[in-house]
């Protein structure tokens, strides 16, 4: 089970999946399949929650949180895609028959939101803007698909997943069950 489906999402992650795989397999033109992936995307890294809800924090970040509680989430905090979405419509894009499960297996492994500091946010930009460390493409690496190699390369520590209460209150995990593997789609 992934931690969407554990976490209880505001969105039917079924649906988008199902919305995704008609769209790779439609005639639409790039542009089309693109501009429903991003909305895609973007509802399932952030289907719990952009901030509060969020299961995954940096540390810097929940540091910051933890100073500064439900104080205006923009001026300290960014929702972040852990693979940047340019990567993940390519990869979507080269599932051979793209159809709802694999298009989910995909989404639950690649589609993740993190919530970072304005300052990590530039070193992810600055240095993986709209790509992966090679090593992400690389078969024989220990980095091969792993969604968060931009992370492990800038020593980005993350912190989740994180389980929120609906007063705003998070609880640290007992062992970290972040995805870190390609799904065989």
């Amino acid at each position: 089970m992934s931690v969407w489906t554990a976490m209880g999402p505001r969105f039917d992650l079924d649906a988008r999946a199902r919305d995704a795989a008609i769209a790779l397999r439609s005639g639409l033109s790039s542009w089309g399949v693109e501009r429903i992936l991003d909305a895609v995307c973007w509802q399932w890294s952030g289907s719990i929650g952009k901030h509060i809800g969020c299961p995954f924090w940096s540390a810097d970040a929940l540091s910051e949180f933890g100073r500064r509680g439900r104080t205006r989430y923009g001026d300290w905090c960014v929702h972040e895609h852990v693979v940047p979405r340019t990567v993940l419509f390519r990869l979507l894009r080269e599932i051979e028959n793209p159809d709802e499960a694999s298009v989910r297996r995909a989404l639950d492994v690649f589609a993740i939101g993190c919530v970072v500091t304005p300052e990590e946010d530039g070193r992810l930009r600055r240095n993986f803007r709209s790509v992966m460390p090679p090593s992400f493409r690389d078969r024989q690496s220990p980095g091969y698909g792993d969604p968060w190699l931009r992370y492990k390369e800038l020593a980005i520590e993350v912190v989740g997943p994180l389980r929120w209460s609906r007063a705003g209150e998070y609880e640290r995990p007992l062992a970290s069950s972040r995805p870190a593997h390609r799904p065989e789609c």
